[in-house]
């Protein structure tokens, strides 16, 4: 290593995984020495995005070592954090506020525009406090050994009967402290979340850049992911079936001996991502789902998705204690939908009866046994009357054709089931038989002696009867029975059929089908969550700090409230780029003149939408490359395209972009992108005068708004057409919770209806600029964005650079606006029209 003004420059020849590990970020190129790079052959980096890494043009690998880390050293809320790069000031903010979190204990927002480098913050500010945490214990440690040297072993003071017999012989204050330390020993672990396992890897792509890479680490991640055998067959019903007791065919990969080995996993190089530890796991014919799992006790930081965190169903069944950590819960703008949907649970009467012919025949099979006899006859009697009792109840037709019975309040349903002999004297019966169930069942699925196992109910009566023991809970609770509303709704979806094979070890022996079930409709009964706080509050209540970040949590006003949660570390920084690099705009009329607002009505007539295919080939003759189009709803969406195919507006689009639309089966949206990277890649070598590039017409809150990143060309234009609200009906139940519960600190109905839509309209939004050399124009389409309220709702880095002069020529500012990009790029100077 060797040193130059204040900035420490280290060869670290590991890890040869990527084309290059160089780091990322245009800062470098100054610091680098010249006999290191060549001045020919400059690097287009850039530390701060979180998305694939930029391909090297012309970049000669041996010009530089297998890797190059610049490391810059920090103080920063009193923890000194080593950071790849001289930091950006939104970054300091980030780190900032998450460690004065950590060391006070306390919760943070913390809202960072996209591509300002969130994700190397947030892992650079936790790790680096970890480290910090880590060596006080260790002090204090060392401390209290010097000062219990004399006074006999700490083991000994710790015992309760040793105190109060001995105590004479001890310094009180001494013995306090001895307590403390013993409460305080643990290190807390960091438990990073994302929205999916795709961005697991985006963010170990980050860790790499670090000096905290050689951190301990795991990934818990699904068997989809992680399972090594060679099947179509799903992959969690295979493991289930694999690692059945009393089946015949075994899982290779994690038995007996497979156990014994797991320790081989700590030898995965460090920081590894899920593809890696699914070839380690290959090439050394051990179970890399389970291999994972066994690293959680020694590791430092944890990845997941953040539901693992999340749901306690998740965590209890994972294993994951929470108790006294850090947790990260990246890309959290839609965690109050992830709350509401953990903590809400359907159960559907076919299933009901199957669960309870499973308890019915262990019952049967108990009979000489008479507790455990009792056990599934009180569970198979209680799903019975369950089921029966959905079947009853009357159901009408509503505005959307379903057939569904007015929703009762918690306390309300409460009532209704002991008025049907099914409430609370019978609650606590079925929940310990449930409980005694459910022990057998793990019993049985750890005993590996065939000769001690102990049969019990399948996998998926031990999920009903999880569900009915939580939902149970929930409407026993004076805090929670009223953050719930229950409905039953009729569907003609088909009835299960359920097919087991002889010799399972499961109850039922011999394939059948409910007759009962048959030209029937089915019941679900639906117990849905209105307050994300029912599970999200208990999580905050354990662990040491949650941090909840996002390039999006704008409008930021709903968080607090609607989580049962004070955060008081909030941030929103400004954005890393300058002005001039975005272009945005509302568009209240079309290049005709005539309105655009995005209503309901409006979206349903010809005028308004020839007036927006009239104005979407304006900006595709305007703009090169790509161009990202979102509507509310697939509706919506094709509506617009029917018309336009009618009018031919669509063949005038074909002959400027090719056209690309967001897929409602996500399975096809992977191959879909690639081949619009391709076209993209392949005009980007044209000028930007041409006509080229492409096209991608997506909606609000899908994949493509929500969990895609488009950089550079992927993404010269985003029209943002319309306010993405939800249709009323579907929400309706929600908006009146808050507004019966306004006095709780939730907001007005309506007021969260706005914020649930601005969300989503702000994260579509941030598809295009991904860096800080990236640029773009966004347009947004409705005269309603001429409302200053409404600017409001957007996020800090648009409102800065919003233009509010009405008169303009929409043609020639973009095409101004993207002269000067291009120019900018090449380092030229642009003469723009007047």
């Amino acid at each position: 290593m060797f040193n130059w003004g204040n900035t420490s420059f280290a060869y670290a020849p590991r890890y040869q995984n990527s084309t290059s590990s160089v780091l990322h970020d245009s800062r470098i190129e100054e610091e680098i020495p010249k006999e290191v790079l060549n001045k020919k052959q400059k690097l287009m980096f850039d530390s701060t995005n979180d998305d694939d890494l930029m391909s090297l043009n012309n970049f000669k690998e041996e010009a530089l070592p297998s890797e190059v880390t610049i490391q810059h050293k920090i103080m920063i809320a009193g923890t000194t954090v080593t950071f790849p790069v001289e930091p950006y000031p939104c970054q300091k903010a980030v780190m900032n506020s998450l460690i004065k979190g950590c060391t006070k204990e306390q919760h943070c927002l913390l809202e960072s525009p996209t591509g300002s480098g969130k994700t190397l913050a947030l892992l650079c500010g936790a790790l680096a406090w970890q480290d910090q945490y880590s060596k006080k214990i260790q002090q204090e440690n060392n401390q209290m050994n010097a000062e219990s040297s004399c006074c006999g072993s700490e083991e000994d003071c710790l015992d309760d009967n040793f105190f109060l017999n001995s105590s004479q012989y001890f310094d009180e204050e001494w013995c306090d402290k001895v307590l403390r330390k013993a409460k305080a020993q643990k290190v807390p672990k960091i438990y990073y979340g994302t929205r999916t396992h795709k961005q697991i890897q985006q963010v170990v792509r980050e860790l790499k850049k670090t000096v905290y890479r050689d951190k301990r680490m795991t990934i818990l991640s699904s068997r989809q992911y992680t399972c090594i055998q060679k099947s179509n067959k799903n992959k969690n019903e295979l493991c289930k079936e694999l690692l059945d007791p009393l089946k015949s065919t075994k899982c290779l990969y994690y038995n007996d001996q497979s156990k014994k080995r797991m320790a081989l996993f700590n030898e995965l190089e460090k920081p590894w991502d899920i593809e890696d530890l699914f070839s380690f796991g290959k090439d050394i014919g051990i179970c890399p789902y389970f291999g994972a799992r066994s690293l959680m006790d020694q590791a430092e930081i944890i990845f997941c998705p953040y539901n693992y965190i999340v749901d306690p169903h998740i965590r209890e069944s994972m294993q994951i204690n929470l108790k006294g950590d850090i947790v990260i819960l990246d890309e959290a703008h839609n965690i109050e939908d992830t709350c509401r949907e953990a903590a809400s649970v359907n159960f559907r009467n076919d299933e009901l009866r199957i669960a309870a012919d499973d308890c019915t025949h262990w019952s049967r099979k108990y009979r000489n046994r008479d507790r455990d006899r009792d056990i599934y006859t009180i569970i198979e009697t209680y799903l019975t009357d369950i089921a029966k009792f959905l079947e009853a109840i009357d159901v009408k037709q509503n505005s959307n054709n379903e057939m569904v019975n007015n929703c009762w309040l918690g306390a309300e349903f409460l009532v209704l089931l002991d008025m049907n002999n099914i409430g609370s004297s019978k609650f606590s019966a079925f929940h310990d038989a449930s409980k005694m169930a459910i022990q057998h069942y793990e019993e049985m699925k750890q005993e590996t002696r065939p000769d001690k196992i102990v049969q019990a109910i399948s996998q998926d009566t031990k999920r009903i009867l999880e569900d009915l023991c939580f939902a149970i809970q929930m409407l026993t609770s004076d805090t929670f029975v009223n953050d719930y509303r229950v409905c039953v709704i009729e569907s003609m979806e088909p009835s299960k059929k359920i097919v087991i094979p002889e010799n399972t070890w499961i109850s039922t022996k011999k394939n059948f089908e409910f007759s009962f079930f048959k030209n029937k409709p089915l019941r679900i009964m639906k117990l849905l969550c209105m307050n994300p706080a029912v599970v999200f509050a208990p999580l905050a209540r354990i662990v040491r700090s949650v941090i909840v970040a996002s390039g999006t949590l704008t409008p930021i006003t709903s968080f607090q409230s609607e989580l049962g949660t004070k955060f008081p570390h909030v941030v929103n920084p400004d954005h890393i780029i300058s002005k001039d690099q975005v272009y945005v705009r509302c568009i209240p009329r079309g290049p005709n003149g005539k309105t655009l607002m995005a209503n309901f009505e409006n979206v349903n007539s010809w005028n308004f939408q020839d007036e927006l295919g009239s104005l979407v080939l304006q900006v595709c003759d305007a703009v090169p490359y790509g161009v990202l189009c979102f509507f509310s709803s697939y509706i919506t969406m094709n509506k617009l395209h029917d018309r336009w195919r009618n009018t031919g507006t669509w063949s005038k689009l074909e002959k400027l972009k090719k056209i690309f639309v967001e897929p409602r089966n996500n399975s096809n949206l992977p191959t879909m992108m690639e081949e619009y990277c391709n076209v993209i890649r392949e005009s980007s070598s044209k000028s930007f005068h041409v006509a080229s590039g492409a096209i991608f017409f997506a909606v609000y809150r899908g994949k493509v708004a929500e969990g895609i990143d488009f950089s550079d060309n992927d993404a010269r234009c985003v029209l943002a057409v319309g306010i993405p609200y939800r249709n009323k009906n579907e929400v309706s139940m929600k908006m009146n919770y808050n507004d019966s519960n306004k006095s709780k600190g939730f907001l007005p109905g309506s007021e969260w209806y706005t914020v649930d839509a601005f969300r989503a309209l702000n994260q579509a939004l941030g598809r295009c600029i991904r860096h800080k050399n990236d640029w773009g124009a966004v347009l947004l389409v409705d005269e309603r964005f001429q409302n200053r309220h409404k600017i409001n709702y957007l996020p800090k880095w648009i409102k800065t650079k919003w233009m509010y002069d009405g008169n303009y020529d929409l043609q020639t500012e973009l095409q101004d606006f993207i002269a000067t990009q291009v120019a900018r790029e090449k380092g030229e100077t642009c003469i723009t029209a007047v």
